[in-house]
């Protein structure tokens, strides 16, 4: 049998032939499809649809600036259908930002899309006629560019493709490893290798080969997950018992002047609310405490009146700091007891661009004004662990901080636990709080390290080291999780190297991408 009679070397050509619109189109459809692999949907199949698409798309095109119009499409596709959520937040006060509207999900999809542009024209350099030593390249470049988004102009590493992998207990534990851009790696290059089905350069059993090996990649993964994933629950702390408190304030209220006191009464008559094991700590969302505390012992006496002695309350606040020049505030956490006391405080260092502070703004005054008004934030110094009565050493995080891989911990003093205080109710009842609880549940499985994490609204929970979810409360649900804290586990070869597992996986695909361009490789019978 010839390769152009095989079934799949003629839907693969089928997609190679097409040309213009058509062209363009299916790159779009292919990457929003390939988005749907994420949480929570979680449709890993369809990465073997998409992917093989892509790259029948990639075979057609004859000039590197097709290749890199194809590429930028199809990432459009991905980032645009599976950022969708962010223009929800412009209905918050939509009077106002009723022209960005367009632009909040889309127009970040063609910004962002140029990287993904650039790996498929870099990996196209390599003729269509060694599809191996292509695929190899163009996995390579991809997961390069997804660690250039993640870190160039200070990042954002939002719905990789290696988060696919988050709800399958055994498959992500290899971020344990190699961390979520090395899992990437093995997500890209699974579905990839199964393209070499519609090859005409491959005979049908190099193939079937290749498809298989992608396969094998998934299978080991497993396997290797398996060993890893303890069967019974991770051991808890003693003595420790959390209250996480998800009053699910609707954003449009939640600033409103005359709302402060109802929003405040909500907040503490879920605090108090019975339960068979009183919590030990209790702890608010991102922005929870409407008035200042530093400065005004009467507000934080009054909240602190509200604890057992013993007890403690970690609140996110925003810290005013208008006295300064230029006047600004600071977005933290702070950590009462029951005298009202301040035992900690925690400033947050990385903000979101273009929705807490504008990048370049000085040389953008108009924007910078429309999109975040007139006082920017100040950043903290970074990642740092905060130690308190009767908790193990903590971690905390403010919301967008805990989406970075490997800057969530301070490597010189390591917490027994991460703390995450957030309030994704600017995205409604949308795709974004599951994608944002998906990104902590693997940072938990990088680091070893189990996680709380408080929302105003938006998915409320604990998390084992493993990255399993011990409890949880769902998005729109008004209430509490009362859970014990569990234990951490040793560090992991991903906390103690960091990215440089990926390096080498991606050096080691481009390296062989190269060297297998410069052979001669048969054509099929």
């Amino acid at each position: 049998m010839t390769a152009s009679s095989r079934p799949i070397v003629r839907l693969a050509d089928a997609f190679r032939r097409l040309t213009g619109w058509r062209r363009n189109l299916t790159a779009i459809a292919a990457g929003a499809v390939a988005s749907i692999s994420l949480p929570p949907a979680d449709a890993l199949p369809l990465l073997w649809l998409t992917i093989p698409v892509l790259i029948w798309l990639l075979d057609g095109v004859q000039t590197k600036k097709g290749a890199l119009w194809v590429g930028w499409l199809f990432s459009l596709g991905y980032l645009a259908f599976s950022l969708y959520w962010l223009t929800f937040a412009l209905f918050v006060a939509i009077d106002q930002y009723w022209w960005l509207v367009p632009f909040a999900s889309s127009g970040l999809a063609f910004g962002l899309s140029i990287y993904f542009g650039i790996a498929t024209c870099l990996a196209t350099l390599i003729p269509r006629e060694r599809p191996l030593a292509r695929v190899l390249a163009l996995v390579a470049m991809w997961s390069l560019a997804e660690w250039v988004l993640g870190h160039f102009l200070t990042g954002f590493p939002w719905n990789l493709p290696g988060y696919a992998w988050t709800d399958f207990p055994w498959l992500i534990q290899s971020a344990a490893w190699i961390g979520i851009y090395g899992v990437t790696v093995l997500v890209l290059l699974a579905p990839a290798l199964a393209a070499l089905l519609g090859s005409h350069f491959v005979t049908a059993a190099q193939g079937r080969r290749a498809a298989g090996f992608g396969l094998a990649i998934v299978l080991a993964a497993m396997i290797a997950g398996a060993v890893r994933l303890p069967a019974g629950p991770t051991p808890t702390v003693p003595d420790v018992r959390l209250r996480l408190v998800q009053p699910s304030i609707q954003q449009s209220l939640k600033w409103v002047e005359g709302m402060y006191d109802e929003n405040l009464k909500r907040h503490i008559d879920l605090s108090l609310m019975p339960s068979e094991k009183p919590p030990t700590t209790i702890i608010w969302s991102e922005a929870a405490e409407p008035f200042p505390l530093e400065g005004h012992p009467q507000n934080a006496k009054f909240i602190g009146s509200m604890l057992k002695p013993g007890q403690l309350l970690i609140t996110g606040i925003d810290r005013d700091m208008s006295r300064e020049a230029p006047p600004t505030f600071r977005d933290s956490v702070q950590v009462l007891d029951s005298n009202g006391s301040i035992l900690a405080t925690y400033d947050k260092f990385h903000y979101v661009p273009f929705g807490e502070y504008m990048p370049l703004g000085k040389y953008l005054p108009f924007i910078k004004a429309v999109a975040v008004g007139s006082i920017e934030p100040t950043a903290g110094p970074g990642p740092q662990t905060i130690r308190l009565p009767g908790l193990p050493p903590a971690g905390p995080l403010i919301c967008y901080e805990v989406i970075f891989p490997n800057d969530v911990v301070d490597r010189s003093d390591r917490p027994d636990w991460l703390l995450d205080v957030t309030n994704d109710a600017w995205f409604g009842l949308s795709a974004g709080p599951y994608q944002h609880f998906a990104m902590m549940r693997v940072r938990s499985v990088e680091e070893g390290l189990p996680l709380a994490n408080a929302a105003n609204d938006g998915i409320s929970g604990v998390v084992d080291p493993y990255g399993r979810v011990t409890a949880r409360l769902g998005l729109g649900k008004i209430g509490v999780v009362d859970a014990d804290l569990p234990k951490p586990i040793s560090p992991t070869l991903y906390s103690r190297l960091g990215d440089i597992p990926f390096f080498l996986m991606v050096a080691g695909l481009a390296l062989a991408g190269l060297v297998l361009g410069r052979r001669r490789t048969r054509d099929a019978a």
